[in-house]
């Protein structure tokens, strides 16, 4: 920090050069752009017609701004070192400058965040910059610690000027006053210990609660909010001190929001809704990567594995990554369809933007080179761009499918009290002014969504009666009575079923109670229901599902039967004894240990097993049979299924890899890393591995690793997690096909934590994380508000803001019981 002495004589040198403005200039003007300042100072200085006085104001100013930057009170960026914007040097430079300066002349973050960028994204929009360019830009270290010294140093003024006058006035003023801010912060107290671990809570606290569209909580607000609650500390050298920290919450490392890229992805989205052209054009070159003959030199080595030739035979190539934009299509086109740009024209968009893209692209292409959305790559030699783009245009239409929307669960929060424009156009067609039903136009309906074609011989197919197209949907709507029922036995909470609800498993009187009803709750269950039975179809008529009994069997009988694979030992199954205790420990005990002070004694069953030489346990699902054996290989619920679904809006059933999945249990930490080690030499290959997720940290080695991190598991849950390809026959034993599999590894101490009632890392808790985080889908509290509190603010919140969330069980207390 700066001694007394300098800052005094620092201030006396720039008041003297105030002093050739004028002092009625003084705390009038604005914060000034730099870079715009320093240019029309040199025009200043040099320009012919400029009269004296502007000459010693522009000199006053360029001595004013070294001096500021000489001392840290202009912060200046290396724009050379920061990632390209534009492919032409001097554009790039000019517009990082013009970036920088906008972000420095709105005093970067005092506004929400998303209308800082949104200036900054329509600007690079507009110039053709790819999302992924400007991200790179504004989450580069340069740019990230710049943003943060423009919210420390954050002067707050009243006018904004254009000319020379203005601008110097607002210039020293801003100097003038973080000098003397400095003064200030001298007579304070350095932050201690304890005042810093209050700090550091209140940061993780709003870290986690941070919103970038937040007008109010915005990251200027709370410095000052920490420098009102600790008046007697230099808060500001502290956060100067440890402005990684506040760069770690803009980019959104510690909670992994990454809010640079999902606000700029979100403004380029809105432009995308006005002009697609332009925004397909952004992002389709991140699924297009042409190699003439001479960039072969820069090609990656698996491309020449893929063509089975050299380097120097391959020719040009092109690689089109069909599974990236398949999911770039149905995650984010649909969030650009409008009135005016429906899916199927977006795609004809997506179509013809590529054909245009290979047109252009210089000379032959030699070979073709498509990554298919099941993991495969599929290569061919191709030499006429007519052809090609026929291939493009065929292989886009069969991937990036178009499905008419209906109604989708998942969109409920959007308007929870309104009722679907599907729904209401389905009761216009189905009932008459009397509210008798239309059975023939219902039927047809019907049949469409749900019905089945029946075979009677090779060549004719008919639909299924009537009665039996009801009886299934009834099973469906009997599913969604279950599924609703069981979130509020799970949760230890009130039912959020509503019973006149439950008993009605028509679709059509469903939808005349959805449109009619008085009672706003009655309507929105109505509407749940036929929403959640269209989810429910999707996942029950799905091949992962349906099959999911003999996928189970094959897999199974192929790593009991592989030289490679399990032994099952023949001993009794053996039983984990532990001891849960309230304050979270487990100890493994035997059978004279008796509980006391509230903890519970608990027996998880282990069958005998080796894998390899290993020996090892594999974890029991279910309960046992007959014989006393029980099964290893654990099939996914259909209402565990749902609610990951609901959780995360963009998966589909076919995404999940988890729907098969076992356990290795380890004795020791040693035996957990010979089963990682024979795991991946046997079973787990960059060709055959989807996920690898690693929680023992530096203990456990997992090399070229791709984390799946899920936010609802507790920091202390520990596991290998793997999900590999296992390739089976199909049931008639022809042709063979590559089914998930997520294999587990953990050690038996870990196990105990997942199975206690009371550890973080128990399985318990993360079922009730994701049930909790459901609820505001499945009962809004614009619609059951007794569901939900206002709890007393928290003390770690600087803002003490009243947060409304769902009650828990112990919220509920004893008037559920």
């Amino acid at each position: 920090m700066l001694e007394r002495r300098e800052i005094t004589t620092g201030l006396t040198t720039a008041a003297a050069e105030v002093a050739l403005v004028g002092a009625s200039l003084l705390r009038r003007f604005a914060k000034a752009q730099v870079n715009a300042v320093r240019r029309r100072v040199d025009s200043a200085l040099n320009g012919p017609q400029k009269t004296a006085l502007d000459r010693q104001i522009a000199a006053a100013l360029k001595r004013a701004i070294e001096f500021g930057k000489s001392y840290r009170l202009i912060d200046k960026i290396d724009l050379e070192k920061t990632p390209k914007l534009l492919d032409d040097k001097e554009a790039d430079r000019l517009l990082k400058s013009d970036i920088t300066n906008d972000l420095d002349n709105r005093i970067s973050i005092a506004a929400p965040f998303i209308e800082e960028i949104q200036r900054i994204g329509n600007t690079c929009f507009d110039r053709g910059i790819p999302p992924e360019r400007l991200i790179a830009f504004l989450e580069s270290e340069d740019v990230l610690t710049f943003l943060v010294s423009e919210v420390l140093f954050s002067e707050d003024s009243v006018y904004r000027g254009d000319n020379l006058k203005a601008i110097g006035g607002s210039i020293i003023e801003n100097v003038i006053l973080k000098l003397e801010k400095k003064i200030t912060r001298t007579q304070k107290e350095p932050v201690d210990a304890p005042t810093e671990e209050k700090i550091v809570k209140n940061i993780a606290y709003f870290e986690q609660n941070y919103d970038p569209h937040d007008k109010t909580f915005t990251i200027t607000n709370f410095i000052k909010e920490l420098e009102e609650r600790y008046p007697q500390y230099d808060i500001f050298s502290w956060l100067i001190k440890n402005r990684d920290r506040l760069i770690d919450l803009i980019h959104g490392r510690a909670t992994e929001k990454r809010h640079v890229s999902d606000i700029v992805n979100e403004v380029y989205r809105e432009r995308g809704r006005l002009s697609p052209d332009r925004f397909i054009e952004l992002y389709i070159d991140q699924f297009l990567d042409f190699y003439g003959q001479e960039d072969m030199a820069d090609a990656p080595a698996f491309l020449f594995k893929i063509l089975g030739v050299d380097r120097k035979d391959a020719g040009s190539v092109l690689i089109f990554d069909l599974k990236g934009l398949g999911n770039f299509f149905n995650s984010v086109m649909d969030k650009i369809e409008s009135k005016n740009f429906n899916l199927i024209q977006l795609r004809s968009k997506i179509i013809a933007i590529c054909i245009y893209r290979i047109a252009t692209f210089p000379g032959q292409i030699d070979n073709l080179v498509i990554l298919h959305k099941e993991g495969n790559y599929k290569s061919h030699q191709t030499n006429n761009k007519k052809s090609l783009s026929e291939e493009i245009e065929k292989e886009i239409n069969n991937t990036c499918r178009v499905i008419s929307s209906h109604v989708d669960v998942r969109n409920l929060l959007h308007d929870p009290k309104a009722i679907s424009p599907e729904i209401a156009e389905n009761f216009k067609e189905w009932f008459n002014e009397e509210g008798e039903l239309k059975r023939h136009a219902y039927y047809r309906y019907l049949r469409g969504l749900f019905g089945q074609m029946i075979a009677r011989d090779e060549e004719h197919f008919n639909p299924e009666r009537f009665e039996k197209l009801r009886e299934r949907v009834t099973e469906i709507f009997t599913l969604v009575n279950e599924y609703v029922a069981s979130i509020g036995e799970d949760l230890k909470i009130p039912s959020i079923a509503i019973d006149s609800v439950l008993d009605v498993n028509d679709y059509a009187e469903l939808v005349k109670i959805c449109c009619t009803n008085i009672n706003l709750k009655t309507r929105f269950a109505t509407r749940r229901k036929i929403e959640l039975a269209f989810l429910i179809h999707r996942c029950v008529t799905s091949p992962r599902v349906v099959y999911q009994d003999y996928e189970a069997g094959a897999i199974r009988k192929i790593l009991e039967t592989a030289s490679n694979g399990i032994e099952l030992l023949d001993e009794p199954t053996q039983f984990l004894q532990f001891l849960d205790h309230p304050n979270g420990q487990v100890e493994e005990v035997g059978d004279q240990k008796t509980p006391t002070d509230g903890s519970k004694l608990k027996a998880i069953p282990l069958i005998p097993a080796k894998f390899g030489d290993i020996k090892c346990s594999l974890l029991p699902t279910g309960s046992a049979d007959e014989d006393g054996k029980f099964d290893y290989m654990g099939q996914k619920s259909l209402n565990s299924i749902l609610t990951n679904l609901l959780n995360e809006p963009n998966k589909k059933i076919e995404d999940m890899t988890d729907l098969l999945r076992m356990t290795f249990v380890a004795d020791s930490l040693d035996d957990l890393i010979a089963l990682q080690k024979y795991l991946e030499t046997n079973y787990i290959s960059s060709g055959r591995t989807l996920k690898r997720e690693n929680r023992y940290g530096n203990v456990v080695d997992v090399d070229d690793v791709s984390v799946s991190t899920n936010l609802s598991k507790s920091s202390e849950y520990r596991a290998l997690r793997y999900v590999s390809y296992i390739v089976i026959p199909d049931e008639q034993g022809g042709q063979p096909y590559a089914v998930p599999v997520e294999i587990r590894v953990l050690l038996k101490e870990d196990l105990m934590k997942e199975r206690s009632e009371f550890n973080d890392a128990s399985h318990g808790n993360y079922v009730q994380t994701r049930l909790q985080r459901i609820m505001p889908i499945l009962a809004p509290k614009e619609i059951f508000h007794d569901h939900y509190i206002e709890p007393a603010a928290d003390p770690d919140d600087v803002f003490e803001q009243r947060q409304v969330r769902v009650k828990t069980s112990k919220d509920w207390g004893s008037q559920h019981l």
